[in-house]
């Protein structure tokens, strides 16, 4: 057994027995709590790597084969091939700079060119 200073019990499941005969709707929150951050702290993860470094949102990370823009055609021995090319990442360092101060590479994309708006018909 291990105790602490004070005599107190530290080992891992009888803390919890203990304190799920105490506070039972604490306890079970509390490891609804830590199953719950073990998959948010991978969406975090995710989210920094892909919106923050690379530049990139989710949707055009799963369905990157529908959006041509993000797409080159580059020549190659005996034919051509498609190369992914994100056009709104400037390298690691200036995403970081971008998302975290707006002292960031600003994008020389002109986005009413890249996308088309239709006119709304309600406001005219």
């Amino acid at each position: 057994m291990v105790f602490d200073a004070t005599g107190f019990d530290l080992h891992p499941l009888r803390v919890l027995a203990t304190s799920f005969a105490f506070a039972p709707w604490v306890t079970t929150i509390f490891l609804y709590d830590m199953v719950n951050l073990a998959w948010e702290f991978l969406l975090l993860l995710f989210q920094t790597y892909f919106n923050v470094l690379l530049a990139q949102t989710t949707n055009e990370y799963w369905n990157q084969s529908k959006y041509p823009y993000l797409w080159k055609t580059v020549p190659m021995q005996g034919g051509q091939r498609r190369k992914f090319s994100n056009p709104f990442s400037h390298g690691v360092i200036q995403n970081i700079l971008g998302f975290l101060t707006p002292y960031g590479k600003e994008s020389s994309t002109d986005f009413t060119k890249v996308f088309a708006v239709q006119a709304d018909k309600k406001s005219q």
